[in-house]
């Protein structure tokens, strides 16, 4: 196999962004669908026009079983106006971000602690990829 390969290098990449708003409450949601095959994530970045802090809680979704992979602390008005988004896994320890490798059975998802404001939004930005 060319060095490069294999679970810790996506070589099909992917991307999908999430909108999340007040009609979302706090049911959990899917950020990224089914891939065909086994993938890594690369990165989870938010980013919130929300006059209100937030907080995210992003899920790792088994057939019906939700797993808490993180939870993430977003400022308000964060992504916005010049304010850096907010890195979801950054307080993950390294060798965890360097294992989020998932199967083809598996899928994220995530959900606000709160209701948003009203007219607001939030965006989950997922890069993944398959290998």
């Amino acid at each position: 196999m060319p060095s490069g390969l294999g679970p810790t290098f996506a070589t099909q990449p992917f991307y999908l962004a999430t909108a999340f708003t007040s009609a979302d409450t706090t049911v959990a949601k899917q950020i990224l669908g089914q891939a065909t095959g086994p993938f890594i994530v690369e990165a989870i970045n938010v980013a919130s026009d929300d006059t209100a802090a937030q907080v995210l809680d992003i899920f790792v979704r088994t057939s019906a079983t939700n797993s808490l992979l993180c939870s993430v602390s977003i400022p308000a008005g964060s992504g916005k106006n010049g304010v850096v988004t907010v890195d979801a896994l950054a307080n993950l320890p390294t060798d965890v971000r360097a294992a989020l490798n998932f199967t083809v059975s598996q899928t994220l998802q995530a959900a606000l602690e709160a209701t948003m404001t009203a007219a607001k939004t939030i965006t989950v930005q997922v890069l993944a990829g398959s290998y």
